[in-house]
């Protein structure tokens, strides 16, 4: 967090003249809108069958959720030839599609619960990163892009995914995230382009309402997304 706003202050505090080569624009703001890819999460809880506190008799299941809309913003500086540095948010949200459970019974059966099809909830995903740039564009409308980011994620699972609802907590973890793209230049401070990014967070996990020091454990999660957007220079 320290770091992406220190990266901010530092690209609007900067005197023009250090970046800049001629009509050549540092600073840019940048808007995303994409779609995201169906993702699966593994969720294991730490209780037994049995246990009273367990909703659904429910221990580890397979989320598998539907594509879902991302958004994002940036704002950069251009701090040497071809190289930026941006701080951005994006966000991701993805319906859950199916649960299948692994472990656990059906209290009125007794046996292992079926899959769930239709199944209500979703995951969604703040992120803050960090980014370097690669532009290997030297001059014309046309420049090509490569991009690495490392930043932190706020899961939050929310609906009926089983033991993980309705009040369990969202979590911080470690996010980071790859970019590769063009831009071009529609006006001269103004461009619209197309990327591909693969953005991935390490494993949260979640307490267990009512219960203190107990913890599910929730995979990290993976998204490939295709997204457009549009650059402001300045």
């Amino acid at each position: 967090m320290r770091l992406l706003f220190a990266l901010a202050c530092f690209s609007f505090s900067m005197p023009h003249s250090l970046a800049d080569d001629g009509e050549h624009k540092s600073r840019y703001v940048r808007a995303t809108i994409g779609l995201n890819g169906p993702d699966e999460f593994n969720a294991v809880s730490p209780l037994e069958p049995g246990n009273p506190n367990l909703a659904l008799q429910i221990t580890e299941q397979t989320i598998e959720t539907q594509a879902g809309i991302t958004t994002g913003a940036a704002i950069g500086y251009d701090f040497a030839r071809n190289f930026s540095l941006e701080a951005e948010y994006r966000f991701f949200r993805n319906s859950v599609d199916q649960i299948e459970p692994l472990s656990g019974f059906d209290p009125a059966t007794g046996d292992l619960p079926g899959l769930m099809e239709d199944a209500d909830g979703a995951v969604r995903t703040h992120a803050l990163l960090a980014n370097i740039v690669y532009d290997f564009g030297e001059t014309g409308r046309f420049r090509p892009f490569i991009s690495a980011g490392l930043g932190a994620a706020r899961v939050d699972p929310i609906g009926g995914i089983s033991f993980l609802n309705p009040d369990s907590q969202a979590d911080w973890t470690l996010a980071y995230q790859g970019r590769i793209g063009f831009s071009y230049a529609v006006r001269k401070t103004v461009a619209v382009g197309l990327d591909y990014a693969f953005f991935g967070a390490t494993d949260p996990s979640f307490s267990i309402p009512g219960l203190d020091g107990e913890a599910a454990n929730l995979d990290g999660p993976t998204s490939g997304t295709f997204n457009l957007f549009i650059e402001k220079r300045f």
